[in-house]
């Protein structure tokens, strides 16, 4: 079901493959290869993603990964922020990413227990997922019209259009307009 987590879980799944990420998790990852090898060690600071399902639009989402800088035997793995934006159905179809210039850690910055006043029928909903150290949660709204969530909404929605447009993918911009 669309926006449960179950659904949520898979699309982390899904994410993590397109990625080439062990998990969608903050802290020290195994990568390995085919035959199971281990091929290099990376290390994630933290990693945010928010799915988006807009009533006349579609589904998608955004995110944003943050490596540490790590070395393991000859490979070194830079410290980047890496940012990017999706469409999907049951998986991640089209991905778009960039390395991220801005820490957007600050947006989350909102009160858990008011999102949305009155009764919600249709228009956006909103899954988040957020890992970090000693930080794993998920949050689920719909049409949020508090200051707060406003706030983080008009910032997801900019920085969403910003990479659409970047991406020249027609769904991609037509989710995020």
């Amino acid at each position: 079901m669309i926006g449960s987590p179950e659904h949520f879980h898979q699309l982390e799944k899904s994410l993590a493959r397109k990625l080439g990420i062990a998990a969608f998790q903050s802290g020290l990852q195994v990568l390995r290869n085919d035959r199971g090898w281990r091929e290099n060690e990376i290390s994630i600071d933290y990693i945010w993603m928010v799915t988006i399902d807009h009533s006349y639009s579609g589904e998608g989402g955004i995110f944003a990964i943050k490596y540490k800088e790590s070395k393991f035997r000859e490979k070194v793995n830079p410290g980047e922020l890496v940012q990017g934006i999706f469409t999907n159905k049951d998986e991640i179809s089209q991905i778009y990413t960039e390395t991220g210039t801005t820490d957007l850690r600050g947006i989350f910055d909102f009160n858990l227990f008011e999102g949305s006043q009155g009764i919600t029928l249709d228009g956006v909903s909103y899954t988040i997922r957020i890992s970090g150290q000693n930080i794993d949660t998920f949050i689920s709204l719909s049409n949020p019209n508090t200051d707060s969530w406003k706030k983080w909404e008009a910032e997801i929605w900019a920085l969403g259009n910003r990479m659409a447009l970047a991406s020249g993918n027609k769904e991609m911009t037509n989710l995020f307009q």
